[in-house]
C-alpha cells in the first residue's frame, strides 16, 4: 500500500470536502430505495419492536480524492468558459522542500484518479503494481499526483456535473472539450499545490496526448516527459473506430439528445461502444491465445435468438455490463471527440513548439501490436522530441496485449519506466535479448564500430535523426570497471549505492581533444562512469581516450 501524499503546508486552493455529482446522485438513489423498502405492499410501515435490530447505516466507501478549484472563469480552448470548475486528484509520496520531485500523471479515457492504493483508500488502483514505494514510479522518491481528466465523471467537472448557472447538469451545454483543456486543468492542479515545475509529466493513451499538449502550452513547466501509447495527432483508423462508438451511443433512443436519466442511460449504445473498444484495446493474437474457440460459460447462456455462444463473447458482455454502470455516456462522448480532434501541429511546427518546452529528457513507449496507436506513431513522437533537443528514449515493446499492455505487462513497462525515472541508461541495464532500455533510434551502421574496434559488433546502437551518434553499448568487458556480468549474451553493469547525490545525475566528461561526453552513471549512485564512443567534428567515429571530469 502506498503512503498517502503530503504537502509542506495547506493550500487554500485545495479542497478536500467537495462532493462530486455522481456521489450525490447515487446517495439520493440509495435513500429513495430505502424509503420504498421501509414500506410494505399495503403502505404500512414495518414494526418498530425493540427486539428487531435497527438497520445500521452503510459505511461510506474509502475516498482519497482531493479537489483543486480551477481559476474562475476557466476558458476553454474551443470557446466557452467554466465557472466553479474543480479537478479531482489523488497523491502518493511527499513533496520535498524544494518542490521539485513531483510527477504529474494523466490517465487514459476512462480511469479515475485512483491509480494505486493508499492509507486513505486501500483498494487497488488502475496502475497498482507500477506506483508505490520501491516500484517503477517510486513514491518514496517522488510526489505523485494523478488527476481525473476534466470532462470525466469521477469527481472532476464534466457534462454530468451541475452547471452553477442553472442548477441542473450541463449535459450537452458543456463547452467543447479539448486535450489542451485537460492539460491545462492538470497544470492548474500543480499550481494549486505550489509546484511551478514538475519533475516528470506522464500519461498513457489519452494521457500520452495530454502530456504533449502540456509541454506545448506551458514551456518550462516540466523537466521530463513520458508518453505511453500516445500520438502527435489522432490517426484516421482511430478516429473511425471512435466515431462508430459515439454513433452507437447517440443512436440509442434512450440517449434522448443527452437528456437521459440516471436510472435509464443509453445502455445498449454504451454496451456496443464498450465492446468495440475492448476488441481494439487488445490484439488478435491475444484473443486467440486467451479464448481460442472455447464455449461460453453456462451461467452466461441465454435463449434469445443469435445469443452468444463463445467465451470471448461472454467476456465482452461482462466488460460492457460493468462499463454501463461505471461511466457517464455524455462524458464519454466529449472525451472521445477530444481525442479525435487533437493535433499538436495546431500549435505550430511540432519540433519548434517542443523546442520551447524546456524538456530535458523524454521516454516514449509503444507496443508493436497496438491497433489504436501504432508503433510508427510512437516513433514519430520520439523523433520530434529528439529533434527538439530533449534526450529521448524510444522503447518499442513486443507485448501481445495490444494497446492495453501498459495496464497488463507491468514487468516490461516497469523496467522501462524505472530505468528512466532512476536516471539509468542502457549500459546500466539491458533488457532480455540484448536490446537496450535506451533505444531511441535504431541504426544499421554497425560496420563503423567493427572497423573502430577490431570487428567487435555492438550489442546496442542508437542514433539521432541528424546522424549525430549519441549512444552505443558493446559486449566489451574493458568498457566497464568491475561489477560487470554476462547475461543474455550482453554486458550488464550493477551499481552499488554511492555518495553521488542531487541533480548531477550524469557526469560530464572531456577527452584529450576537448570533446565533452556524458557518462552513463546512475542517478544517486556512485559507480565509475562509462565512456561512450563519440563522433567528433570531423565525422570519424572514435573511442574516448583518457577522460577527466569536466
Amino acid at each position: 500500500m502506498a503512503k498517502r501524499g503530503g504537502l509542506p503546508h495547506h493550500n487554500p486552493a485545495v479542497s478536500t470536502d467537495s462532493t462530486p455529482l455522481l456521489v450525490v446522485v447515487m446517495a439520493a438513489k440509495v435513500e429513495n430505495e430505502g424509503r420504498h423498502s421501509a414500506t410494505d405492499s399495503a403502505g404500512a410501515h414495518p414494526s418498530t419492536d425493540m427486539a428487531t435490530p435497527m438497520p445500521q447505516p452503510e459505511q461510506p466507501e474509502p475516498d482519497a480524492r482531493r479537489y483543486a478549484r480551477m481559476p474562475d472563469p476557466f476558458p476553454m480552448r474551443r470557446g466557452g468558459v467554466l465557472h466553479g470548475a474543480q479537478i479531482a486528484y489523488e497523491t502518493w509520496g511527499r513533496l520535498n522542500a524544494a518542490r521539485d520531485n513531483a510527477v504529474l500523471l494523466f490517465t487514459g479515457l476512462s480511469p479515475s484518479a485512483h491509480a494505486a492504493s493508499s492509507t486513505e483508500d486501500p483498494r487497488d488502483g488502475w496502475w497498482q503494481r507500477m506506483l508505490g514505494p520501491g516500484l517503477a514510479i517510486d513514491s518514496d522518491q517522488f510526489f505523485v499526483v494523478c488527476v481525473n481528466s476534466l470532462g470525466s465523471c469521477f469527481g472532476s467537472t464534466g457534462p454530468a456535473s451541475i452547471d452553477p448557472a442553472t442548477g441542473r447538469p450541463y449535459r450537452l451545454s458543456f463547452p467543447d472539450l479539448s486535450v489542451e483543456d485537460i492539460a491545462r486543468s492538470g497544470y492548474e492542479v500543480a499550481r494549486s499545490l505550489g509546484i511551478q515545475r514538475v519533475d516528470t509529466v506522464m500519461g498513457p493513451s489519452l494521457g500520452g496526448m495530454v502530456v504533449l499538449a502540456y509541454a506545448a502550452q506551458f514551456p518550462g513547466a516540466a523537466r521530463r516527459l513520458v508518453s505511453i501509447s500516445g500520438t502527435l495527432a489522432a490517426a484516421p483508423f482511430a478516429i473511425a473506430l471512435r466515431s462508430i462508438q459515439r454513433e452507437a451511443i447517440t443512436g440509442d433512443p434512450d440517449w434522448r439528445q443527452g437528456n437521459y436519466t440516471v436510472d435509464r442511460p443509453p445502455r445498449t449504445g454504451m454496451s456496443l461502444a464498450r465492446k468495440l473498444g475492448t476488441v481494439t484495446y487488445r490484439s488478435a493474437a491475444e484473443w486467440q491465445q486467451r479464448f481460442d474457440r472455447q464455449p461460453i460459460r453456462p451461467d452466461l447462456e441465454h435463449s434469445q435468438p443469435f445469443a452468444s455462444e463463445f467465451a470471448v463473447q461472454g467476456y465482452l458482455e461482462s466488460q460492457a455490463r460493468r462499463w454501463v454502470h461505471a461511466f457517464d455516456a455524455n462524458c464519454y462522448l466529449y472525451l472521445s471527440r477530444a481525442m479525435d480532434r487533437f493535433d499538436l501541429a495546431a500549435h505550430g511546427d511540432p519540433i519548434a513548439v517542443l523546442r520551447k518546452s524546456g524538456l530535458e529528457q523524454a521516454l516514449i513507449i509503444g507496443v508493436e501490436t497496438d491497433l489504436l496507436f501504432s508503433i510508427e506513431e510512437q516513433r514519430a513522437v520520439a523523433e520530434v522530441l529528439q529533434a527538439a533537443g530533449a534526450t529521448t528514449r524510444f522503447a518499442p515493446l513486443k507485448c501481445i496485449e495490444g494497446h492495453d499492455s501498459f495496464l497488463i505487462d507491468i514487468e516490461r513497462f516497469g523496467r522501462e519506466i524505472r530505468a528512466f525515472m532512476g536516471g539509468l541508461s542502457s549500459t546500466d541495464v539491458l533488457s532480455p535479448g540484448g536490446r537496450g532500455i535506451m533505444a531511441p533510434f535504431a541504426t544499421q551502421k554497425s560496420q563503423n564500430l567493427r572497423e573502430a574496434h577490431s570487428g567487435t559488433p555492438p550489442a546496442y546502437e542508437a542514433q539521432s535523426p541528424d546522424d549525430r551518434l549519441h549512444h552505443r553499448a558493446w559486449r566489451l568487458p574493458q568498457a566497464l570497471q568491475g561489477g560487470e556480468s554476462e547475461r543474455d549474451g550482453c554486458l550488464h553493469r550493477d551499481h552499488e549505492p554511492g555518495p553521488a547525490q542531487g541533480p548531477d545525475r550524469r557526469a560530464l566528461l572531456r577527452d584529450q581533444s576537448g570533446h565533452r561526453h556524458q557518462a552513463a552513471s546512475a542517478h544517486r549512485r556512485g559507480g565509475p562512469c562509462i565512456p561512450r564512443w563519440h563522433r567528433p567534428h570531423d565525422g570519424k567515429l572514435q573511442r574516448p581516450r583518457e577522460l577527466t571530469r569536466a
